[in-house]
């Protein structure tokens, strides 16, 4: 059976500078149509859980947002993602990814490997 791959959301959340400026990018991109400002419910807390406006977008915008902070500092956004069938979004923090599973074991085996040639 083939596995199916999750598809995810991405919104930008902006102050009012921002905000224009994510608007007139997103016009220039001729991508108005598909990015909206929408109502998401975001996850703070394991318990908690916060309603707020937010410019969704593609991947590929926040990408360039994220570039374009260097050049631009007074620009002020968060990033959250929501994948298919969730209910909420999760804060993203851009390149910011967990390590595998894999490689967060090969790594303990190494230190234990490591440890025991210590012992010998």
């Amino acid at each position: 059976m083939p596995e199916t791959k999750r598809t995810c959301e991405w919104f930008v959340r902006t102050d009012a500078r921002t905000n224009e400026v994510v608007a007139g990018r997103l016009a220039e991109l001729q991508m108005i149509e598909e990015s909206v400002m929408v109502e998401i419910i975001a996850k703070v807390t394991e318990q908690s859980f916060e309603n707020f406006s937010a410019w969704r977008v593609p991947h590929s915008f926040i990408t360039e947002m994220e570039k374009s902070k260097q050049f631009f500092k007074f620009l002020k956004f968060s990033v959250y993602r929501r994948w298919q069938g969730q209910d909420f979004a999760e804060p993203w923090l851009f390149g910011k990814r967990k390590k595998s599973a894999k490689v967060v074991k090969a790594k303990k085996d190494l230190e234990t490997l490591k440890k025991k040639k210590m012992i010998k």
